[in-house]
């Protein structure tokens, strides 16, 4: 059973205030420029095998068959449409930046800062994290956008938060 309700920027910034002093670690740029960020203790989430079915594709059946194995925090924070920029050292990156190799190397030098601020604002619909030696996100609302949410960050208690496209903010908790 999930249970979900709207909340205010206040009551956001306080579900961010345990990431306050962790480390963050495994920050990616995957498929569709989608920025992940694993914050807190590391453990593993092993998914699969799954059994295809005839009706799959067969390039598709061996993938489904396979364990994966995926390194993952006590917090897990996805950007999936907002306008995400990233400042680490001498180096700025963002979701737009053609050069993969170039965006990896900024996200890499990420990695391994202690989070010290994170602001969430709906008022001029953004995200904004510092980090301890030399790092910064910003996320912007992307307007026009016709993804749901904006970014979601998993705990692994069982619940999520997610900044909507609408400017919403909700929060859904999973019954374990």
């Amino acid at each position: 059973m999930t249970k979900q309700r709207q909340v205010i920027a206040e009551e956001a910034r306080n579900l961010f205030a345990p990431l306050i002093g962790e480390y963050v670690w495994f920050v990616r740029c995957g498929e569709s420029r989608i920025l992940r960020m694993e914050f807190g203790k590391p453990h593993l989430v092993v998914q699969g095998p799954i059994n295809g079915s005839t009706s799959v594709d067969k390039p598709v059946n061996p993938a489904l068959s396979r364990r994966v194995v995926v390194p993952t925090g006590q917090w897990s924070l996805f950007i999936d449409d907002g306008l995400w920029s990233v400042e680490a050292f001498d180096l700025k990156c963002s979701r737009f930046d053609p050069d993969q190799s170039e965006v990896d190397l900024c996200l890499s030098r990420l990695s391994g800062q202690k989070l010290i601020t994170a602001d969430v604002s709906q008022d001029i619909y953004s995200l904004n994290m510092k980090f301890d030696i030399s790092g910064f996100l910003y996320v912007q609302f992307k307007p026009g956008s016709q993804e749901s949410s904006q970014w979601i960050l998993f705990s692994e208690d069982g619940w999520n938060m997610s900044y909507n496209s609408d400017g919403t903010i909700d929060i859904e908790q999973y019954d374990r």
